[in-house]
């Protein structure tokens, strides 16, 4: 929480990221495990939001959770340590806490459940180029894809590693029903400058 502590400039000039911006960032994000580990900060002067804290540091897929966007925009300029093992609640109730005293807001947090849309994959993974498009992984678009293949944006270890990342893109949980199958290497897939346009219909989404 704001003021930062001098060393914590300190620390930043000690990273690479500094050679490139000398201005520290609003926000810093650590793992514990059995000791400090850096894992990502915000850039620049801009802070990070409840958004970015409930997905990335919590881990909760953008599906599990309903809020206003004005809510999720909420800027947190603080820096966050967390324990793998710590119960969500128990972080959840820390961050009502936080958006209490540094910015007035009183917000809690309820679990619920609730009736939503899924989407079940089924049949067995296999590579196959797209017509008309030179690169060779799992392309997701919305419209039509890119003539030179669109941008690779990660690797997938497995095809149930896969589908949470696309259930967490498109805000829908997708349900592993595919075959079992061997991968030699992982997967690789990416956007195409549709999947970009927001928003889109989820029925306009393709994963090819």
């Amino acid at each position: 929480m704001l003021p930062f502590i001098p060393k914590r400039k300190r620390y930043y000039y000690s990273l690479r990221h500094a050679r490139s911006d000398p201005h520290p960032p609003t926000s810093f994000l650590f793992r514990w495990e059995d000791e400090l580990k850096f894992w990502q900060r915000s850039n620049g002067s801009e802070s990070l939001n409840l958004q970015v804290i409930l997905e990335t540091v919590l881990q909760i897929p953008s599906y599990a959770y309903e809020a206003p966007r004005a809510i999720m925009d909420l800027p947190l300029s603080a820096d966050w340590l967390v324990r793998p093992d710590t119960d969500i609640g128990y972080i959840l109730h820390a961050i009502e806490q936080y958006l209490a005293k540094e910015l007035g807001r009183q917000i809690d947090f309820e679990r619920r459940t609730l009736n939503r849309e899924v989407i079940i994959a089924k049949g067995r993974f296999r590579y196959r180029y797209l017509p008309g498009v030179p690169t060779l992984k799992v392309h997701m678009f919305a419209d039509r894809p890119d003539p030179d293949g669109g941008n690779l944006v990660g690797t997938a270890g497995s095809i149930s590693k896969f589908l949470d990342y696309l259930g967490d893109y498109i805000g829908l949980y997708v349900i592993d029903e595919t075959d079992p199958v061997d991968l030699a290497a992982s997967i690789p897939y990416g956007h195409h400058q549709s999947t970009y346009l927001v928003p889109f219909s989820v029925r306009q989404f393709r994963v090819l």
